[in-house]
């Protein structure tokens, strides 16, 4: 049965090829948050096989890594501030 769960969870990880990843442009969450999960999909891109597939969750773990870098400077602002 464990690869019952893995066949059901491919699908909400790679979603639809091609499909919009609907990241916010405003971080919500802590910078860590984004960065773990840029290297989760780098994991995921060194595991595909398929050259469009890998290109496409690189480009989502760059989205990724973006967040991370306006979630942590917004968070140094925010601590600057009295």
């Amino acid at each position: 049965m464990g690869n019952t769960w893995q066949r059901d969870r491919r699908p909400a990880e790679f979603g639809s090829f091609g499909a919009d990843l609907s990241l916010p442009s405003t971080p919500s969450q802590p910078a860590n948050y984004y960065r773990k999960h840029a290297e989760r999909v780098r994991r995921m891109a060194a595991d595909a096989t398929t050259p469009a597939i890998k290109k496409h969750l690189l480009q989502a773990a760059l989205e990724y890594e973006r967040l991370a870098e306006k979630a942590g400077a917004a968070n140094r602002i925010g601590a600057e501030s009295p």
